[in-house]
């Protein structure tokens, strides 16, 4: 299992060839630096490293979910939670999540109106 979630020569699927180390290596570096002055200057790594290998890995999760749970299919966007944390009611004000999270709601309710599927890669 491991080696489908994390990149490597031997691991990966068709859709989805693995988080790259640097991607895990920047989660946990944004673990111990989860500052707006340590993150700017690095978002394109998350972009790159993170959310473009989470993309795939949802685009391929949906594909396969077309045979079994076609009403949870979603959009990588629209599935993706966003890195920025809501702070405004929450006395931990660290600005960023340090995980990737994708979740999918029964198609045509909202994502947190219903049951739905869920999971998210951290270290």
């Amino acid at each position: 299992m491991k080696n489908t979630i994390i990149g490597t020569a031997r691991g990966g699927s068709a859709g989805f060839p693995g988080f790259p180390p640097e991607g895990l290596a920047f989660l946990r570096s944004l673990k111990r630096n989860n500052r707006r002055e340590w993150f700017q200057p690095r978002k394109h790594i998350y972009d790159e490293k993170v959310r473009a290998p989470m993309v795939a890995l949802v685009s391929a999760l949906t594909a396969a979910m077309m045979k079994f749970a076609p009403d949870y299919v979603r959009e990588p966007e629209a599935a993706i939670y966003r890195v920025y944390r809501d702070t405004r009611f929450s006395p931990d004000k660290t600005p960023y999540k340090t995980h990737v999270a994708a979740i999918f709601p029964r198609r045509g309710l909202d994502k947190h109106a219903c049951a739905g599927l869920y999971f998210s890669v951290s270290l």
